[in-house]
């Protein structure tokens, strides 16, 4: 199980966000959601098989952040904070 909090540089939790996995393994690993969406805390719960995955998580007005995990038999539960950072002017040129 990963569970997590998304939020912004200020560390404002995020509602809505949308959290994607990716396995990563070997032949990959079945997910079981595409997608899950953070609560108006920020927080998300996502119950995913063993293995090494890379999240993508979105938010209008928001840069796209990915973090690598891994989930293994002594690590079964995964906690993580992952930080959004706005978009500016200068990073939409």
């Amino acid at each position: 199980m990963i569970e997590g909090i998304v939020t912004d540089q200020e560390g404002n939790p995020l509602a809505q966000a949308s959290v994607v996995p990716q396995s990563k393994a070997k032949p990959p690993v079945a997910v079981p959601e595409k997608t899950v969406y953070t609560d108006k805390k920020g927080k998300f719960v996502w119950n995913l098989k063993p293995g090494p995955y890379e999240l993508s998580v979105f938010k209008d007005g928001y840069k796209k952040a990915t973090r690598k995990i891994e989930l293994s038999g002594k690590h079964m539960k995964l906690s993580t904070t992952i930080v959004l950072k706005k978009f500016t002017t200068k990073s939409h040129q």
